[in-house]
C-alpha cells in the first residue's frame, strides 16, 4: 500500500502536463463554453452519488455520525468557497479526486485520521513546489490556491474514508514517533523559511517579464523568487469574463494554518478510534 501511494503521488507529480495537452486538446475541438460545463455537470454527478451513498448508509444504520456530519457540511461549504474566490476555470476541479484518492491512500497505511489529512497537504505543497520551481515560465507564481484545492481534496478523501470504510483500529507508538518527526521537521523547515523572508532570501515578487528562474541574483545575493507576477486589486479577471483572487504567500499560510487547526480538533477525538463511540442521532 505504501508503494502503491508512493507511485500514485509520482504520477500526479509528473502527470501535469499530460493533463494539460489532453484539457488543451479537448478544448479547442468542443470550445470552453462546453468544457466548462461538462466539468460542471461531473463535480454536481459526483455530487449526488456521495449524498446518495450517505443515505443509503444513513438507511441502513438508522443512525447519523453528527461530526461526520459536520465535517461534510463544512468541506461543502469550502468548496462554494473556493468557487466563488480561489478557481480559475472548472477543470481546477480535478484537485479534489486527485488528493482525495490520495489521501485514502493514506490512511489505509497510518492509523489517524489527521495526521493522515496533513500528510497530503504537505503532498499537495510539495506538488505545487515542484510544479513551480520545474516551470516557473508557466506558473509564473507560487499557487496558494491550489494549496487550498489540495487540502480539500485531501478532506474530501478522509470524509469519504470515514462514512464509507472506517474500521476502528488502534494507534501504535510508532505512529506517534512519526507524528512528531514530522511536525518537528515541518517546524525546521517553517523557521528556516521565516528566516529566509527576514534575511531578504526569500522576497514575494520579481518584476520579469523573459527570464523566468526561481533563483536569481539581485544585488549579489541569491534569492528565491515566490511570484512573477504581480496582482495589485483583489480581484483578478480572465479574458474571459471570470473573476478570482489570488492568494498572497501571507494569506495562502494564514488560511491554510487556520484550516488545519480547525480540522485538527474537528478530525480528533472520537473520530480518531472509528464511528463506535461516536456520537450518534438515531432515527
Amino acid at each position: 500500500m505504501s508503494l502503491a501511494a508512493t507511485a500514485y503521488f509520482v504520477f500526479v507529480l509528473f502527470s501535469h502536463k499530460w493533463v494539460s495537452l489532453l484539457y488543451l486538446k479537448i478544448f479547442n475541438q468542443f470550445g470552453r463554453s462546453t468544457m466548462e460545463a461538462s466539468m460542471h455537470l461531473g463535480t454536481l454527478l459526483m455530487g449526488i452519488a456521495v449524498i446518495a451513498g450517505c443515505l443509503f448508509i444513513l438507511k441502513q444504520k438508522k443512525s447519523l455520525n453528527v461530526q461526520i456530519l459536520l465535517l461534510w457540511v463544512s468541506m461543502v461549504a469550502l468548496i462554494i468557497f473556493a468557487d466563488i474566490f480561489l478557481i480559475v476555470t472548472n477543470i481546477e476541479r480535478i484537485h479534489y479526486i486527485q488528493y482525495a484518492f490520495l489521501s485514502i491512500l493514506i490512511r489505509m497505511i497510518i492509523l489517524d485520521n489527521y495526521f493522515a489529512l496533513f500528510l497530503t497537504v504537505l503532498a499537495g505543497v510539495l506538488d505545487e513546489l515542484f510544479q513551480y520551481v520545474w516551470a516557473p515560465e508557466y506558473t509564473r507564481y507560487l499557487d496558494f490556491n491550489d494549496f487550498v484545492l489540495n487540502l480539500l481534496g485531501g478532506l474530501f478523501g478522509i470524509l469519504l474514508y470515514l462514512t464509507f470504510v472506517s474500521k476502528e483500529r488502534l494507534i501504535n507508538r510508532y505512529m506517534t514517533k512519526a507524528k512528531v518527526s514530522v511536525y518537528v521537521a515541518l517546524g525546521l523547515v517553517l523557521g528556516a523559511v521565516w528566516l529566509g523572508i527576514w534575511g531578504g532570501r526569500i522576497i514575494s515578487y520579481d518584476p520579469q517579464e523573459s527570464e523566468f528562474s526561481v533563483i536569481r541574483e539581485i544585488n549579489g545575493r541569491k534569492v528565491f523568487v515566490l511570484s512573477f507576477v504581480q496582482y495589485p486589486a483583489f480581484w483578478t479577471l480572465t479574458d474571459y469574463g471570470r473573476r478570482y483572487h489570488i492568494l498572497s504567500p501571507l494569506e495562502g499560510t494564514a488560511l491554510l494554518g487556520i484550516l488545519l487547526l480547525g480540522y485538527k480538533f474537528l478530525l480528533g477525538g472520537r473520530l480518531q478510534h472509528g464511528r463506535r463511540n461516536s456520537g450518534r442521532v438515531g432515527s
